[in-house]
């Protein structure tokens, strides 16, 4: 959009009603997509099956510490403030490697920052205080031994 379009799209978005989804069902994985022979478990292996990218490491690292707390049934929620609600706790989790989906030279530099989470709202932009702060700081390291036709 050029600037002059911008200029009553804030006023614009304030007078409509806000669209809140409903929360995320679980998937089992054998649902069915219509019209062709697909199932979310296709789906699945088609964009998660290498755990070496960023985004499917992350929500893997999410996934591995709700299940050693002993969350069941944890649906992720995108964009959130924080990853995961334990208890009275907001949990920030993060993730890094050394080795990546790509080709490098060197090893990846393990580093993290940003553990004040902020919720970002489509009006008033990111919020100037930060909605949640690491409570529990966890390592965790999981090691596993690739199948033989994964080459790390």
């Amino acid at each position: 959009m050029t600037a002059s379009r911008l200029q009553g799209y804030p006023r614009l978005i304030e007078k409509q009603p806000w669209i809140i989804p409903t929360p995320a069902a679980g998937l089992s994985g054998s649902e069915l997509f219509e019209g062709m022979d697909a199932s979310i478990v296709d789906f699945w292996k088609f964009a998660m099956s290498d755990l070496r990218m960023n985004n499917v490491r992350g929500d893997l690292a999410e996934f591995l510490v709700a299940k050693a707390l002993g969350i069941e049934d944890y649906v992720r929620t995108e964009w959130d403030a924080f990853d995961i609600a334990y208890r009275d706790q907001r949990i920030e989790v993060k993730s890094s490697a050394y080795l990546q989906a790509w080709e490098q030279r060197t090893l990846s530099t393990i580093a993290f920052s940003g553990l004040r989470g902020r919720r970002y709202h489509i009006i008033h932009g990111t919020a100037t205080t930060p909605t949640a702060l690491v409570s529990m700081l966890t390592s965790m390291f999981s090691v596993f031994k690739p199948p033989k036709t994964m080459a790390c």
